[in-house]
């Protein structure tokens, strides 16, 4: 990917493409918990990585994961044999 084709958003334009309170980035921001770029006091982000981070926040209902493989969380646990 050439420097040309990143584009970076501010926390204004993430709030308004996720519908996300500008306190809510902040604090997960803070957290570590949102991909971002400082640049000195500034935050950015950049679109290919809140993609996919937005992709790794996905949660697929049980019994619909589509690709004939359970869905996430189904059967965690272990099961002993009676």
């Amino acid at each position: 990917m050439s420097f040309d084709e990143v584009r970076l958003l501010t926390i204004e334009e993430v709030c308004d493409r996720l519908q996300l309170k500008t306190s809510f980035v902040y604090d997960w921001v803070e957290a570590g918990k949102m991909p971002h770029i400082k640049v000195g006091h500034l935050l950015r982000f950049r679109e290919e990585d809140l993609a996919i981070w937005l992709d790794s926040l996905l949660v697929v209902p049980k019994g619909e994961a589509g690709d004939g493989t359970q869905a996430r969380g189904e059967n965690d646990r272990d099961e002993q044999p009676d």
